[in-house]
């Protein structure tokens, strides 16, 4: 039977705590992906809060079709669809915050889309970690909602376990469907890590 393990060191006040959570169950599900460095630019045309034009240096690897973060200095909209001409790239729909002004500076970052089907409310255990970059992870259900947004700072692990004390399911009445992990606003290149441990005969 799979099993998933979290163990985590903790000095708090001098004190040293060290723990080791062990679950165990039927469906196990592991995902690594590595993910480029976001593209900068400027948002050259503001046709509404969630519509307009991109304008990104040459060789920016963002092709028509591909879904696109866009970060910018105090806001971001995420899972947006990139159509290319040039170095023009129009992007539309996504959630998140509104558009900024027109001419304000952005990063684009691909996102990369992965696979992960399973019941929220079986969830036993969910990780997920960035470990040298820092990365945006958004857990997709199935019509496309934001279920759960991640930042990941490069190097610590987000958590999740069944009957945590301080913790409630984070996914719970979604079905997951998809996952979207791109770099974050001002990373670099990176991978990022997402495991699940679910109950797949709990009806």
């Amino acid at each position: 039977m799979p099993t998933g393990r979290l163990s985590s060191t903790i000095n708090v006040g001098g004190i040293n705590m060290n723990s080791v959570v062990t679950k165990t169950d039927e469906g196990q599900i592991g995902q690594e992906v590595s993910f480029d460095a976001p593209d900068s630019g400027t948002l050259t045309t503001r046709t509404d809060d969630d519509t307009g034009v991109v304008t990104l240096s040459a060789g920016h690897g963002i092709t028509t079709g591909t879904k696109v973060n866009v970060f910018w200095s105090g806001g971001e909209r995420r899972g947006m669809d990139a159509t290319v001409a040039g170095n023009d790239v129009t992007v539309d729909a996504g959630a998140g915050t509104a558009f900024p002004a027109q001419d304000t500076a952005v990063e684009v970052a691909l996102i990369v889309q992965i696979d992960m089907d399973f019941d929220g409310d079986k969830l036993t255990m969910l990780a997920a970690m960035s470990e040298t970059s820092n990365a945006h992870c958004v857990l997709l259900d199935d019509g496309a909602s934001e279920a759960l947004e991640l930042d990941l700072v490069a190097g610590q692990a987000y958590t999740y376990y069944v009957d945590a004390a301080a913790t409630t399911n984070p996914v719970a009445g979604d079905v997951i469907d998809d996952v979207y992990v791109s770099a974050a606003y001002g990373g670099s290149a990176g991978t990022c890590k997402l495991g699940v441990l679910y109950n797949s005969t709990n009806n």
